[in-house]
């Protein structure tokens, strides 16, 4: 099968390059995306022989063996069988739809698609995404299990971040909250762990992925990150999925989706296995309350949520606000929004425009 790599530079597709290196696999490295990485992208392209890559992000370049802007996308789409968006943002977010009505399988990696233009995906669409973050393939495996009469509610674990439990966060500095204590991961998720609002966003991405409703989604800290989601039955049994804190499990399952593939990545010792959960109160944590209020109340939310808090993180990164500004940024760009009921990818990219530019308006 044709695969359609999207994000191959980045922290997942290197995950996923790897994965496949090492499985025997029906998969052609077909195409290849980066955003503005043309020399790292060209490296990968010619190591795994694929026929076409593409750099999003900028219109020329200085190879000829590679497409610049984004007008290749969909024939190369067309011609592929599977399509792995592990991209960042939002940015592509239209040739995610594009693949769903051209009935591509797709495996997805990025929530903030998800969240973002949830509201206005299709049932049938959001059927033949294949979740690959750790939270949402491990609810995808145990919900596999279980009939949606059966279930009284779920929850995906938090690690916590590098700050749990900290009650100051006036003087965090941008190496403090690079440094997560479990999860090697991109800067703008590992930011988000710091603050807990990657949870906020998944709380979103898990409603729309499996139609279950907020007041059934619950969230835990666990910070050893072993335990990915669990689902608790009306007969008060609890279900968990477990694999240590590695992409590779669930990037593996999804290639090898429905069959399940060995593997030599680490197995759980239980011999020398330490857990430890903790009770989440929503109403403490402002992120995550956020994330609660967006879904119940749809209408744009969730979009302004996902936008306000990557521009928030930018201006964070940049060293423009603190690291204790960001939730109230996001917070603040929240409560100026008018909600109104999104139809249109149009819709979304408007709120967009809205939102970024609210939070720069607020940052002056």
């Amino acid at each position: 099968m044709k695969l359609f790599l999207f994000g191959a530079t980045g922290w997942i597709g290197k995950q996923v390059l790897e994965v496949l290196g090492k499985i025997a696999s029906e998969y052609q490295v077909f195409a290849l995306t980066a955003n503005r990485k043309e020399d790292r992208l060209l490296k990968i392209l010619k190591k795994w022989k694929a026929k076409y890559g593409v750099v999003t992000g900028k219109k020329t370049g200085k190879y000829r063996e590679l497409f610049y802007g984004t007008e290749k996308i969909p024939d190369l789409i067309e011609e592929s069988d599977v399509i792995l968006f592990a991209c960042a943002g939002t940015s592509l977010a239209r040739y995610l739809f594009y693949a769903l009505e051209k009935n591509k399988k797709i495996l997805l990696s990025n929530k903030e698609i998800i969240v973002s233009f949830g509201e206005i995906m299709s049932q049938k669409y959001i059927k033949k995404i294949l979740p690959i973050d750790s939270e949402h393939s491990s609810l995808f495996q145990l919900l596999k299990k279980f009939k949606f009469s059966e279930i009284k509610k779920v929850a995906i674990t938090a690690s916590g971040g590098p700050f749990f439990r900290r009650k100051s966060l006036k003087r965090i500095t941008i190496k403090q909250a690079l440094k997560h204590p479990v999860w090697r991961m991109g800067k703008k998720i590992t930011i988000d762990s710091a603050t807990m609002m990657n949870k906020s966003l998944e709380i979103i991405e898990a409603h729309y992925l499996f139609k279950i409703p907020p007041s059934k989604i619950d969230v835990i800290v666990h910070p050893q990150s072993i335990v990915h989601s669990l689902v608790f039955t009306n007969d008060d049994t609890v279900f968990a999925n477990m694999f240590y804190p590695d992409m590779k499990y669930p990037i593996l399952y999804a290639l090898g989706f429905p069959e399940r593939k060995p593997n030599n990545f680490r197995k759980i010792d239980f011999e020398n296995l330490k857990m430890n959960f903790y009770t989440l109160n929503r109403k403490e944590n402002k992120a995550i309350d956020m994330g609660y209020f967006s879904i119940e109340n749809k209408k744009g939310y969730p979009a302004v949520l996902n936008f306000a808090n990557e521009e928030a993180v930018k201006f964070f990164l940049k060293g423009k606000i603190k690291f204790n500004q960001i939730i109230p940024l996001v917070e603040k760009t929240i409560n100026s929004y008018k909600p109104f009921k999104v139809k249109t990818l149009d819709d979304i990219y408007g709120i967009e425009k809205w939102t970024r530019n609210k939070i720069r308006e607020f940052v002056k």
